[in-house]
């Protein structure tokens, strides 16, 4: 399990005779903020992933692109270095889902290039909804 997952991660072909391409992009998603000793500290770091699904337009240079992110983050300040501030006692963590639409415009003919540079524009709306646990182990928002 753990080689197929790895392989599709890291695998990328593209065949030039399809029109249609999927992508999946693994990484790590973190929170800065009042809560954090630092810019982004290892601690607040939570997993990411996301899917886009494209379709390349006819000359191969302009690509439709949709897409559906996942990631999640967390804050605590017992893990802050300012003085005073572990005893607030706040924390949170939070799912953050995002949607986009996008559109590329490759620079370069990708039928003779294996990398190229491109130009990218898009929208993209995300939520999230930061939780904590109270003193009774509840769940609070």
């Amino acid at each position: 399990m753990k080689f197929s997952v790895i392989f599709f991660v890291f695998y990328a072909n593209s065949c030039l005779a399809q029109q249609w391409q999927a992508e999946v992009m693994a990484g790590i998603s973190g929170y800065s903020g009042d809560l954090s000793r630092s810019n982004i500290s290892a601690k607040t770091i939570g997993p990411a992933v996301n899917l886009n699904l494209k379709y390349v337009l006819p000359g191969n240079f302009f690509v439709l692109r949709a897409g559906i992110g996942y990631g999640r983050i967390s804050g605590n300040d017992k893990n802050n270095k300012k003085s005073g501030l572990d005893r607030r006692n706040l924390n949170f963590k939070s799912h953050i889902l995002e949607g986009s639409l996008g559109a590329e415009l490759n620079l370069l003919d990708p039928e003779y290039f294996d990398a190229f540079p491109y130009i990218f524009a898009g929208i993209g709306l995300f939520h999230f909804d930061p939780y904590t646990f109270d003193k009774n182990n509840n769940k609070t928002f």
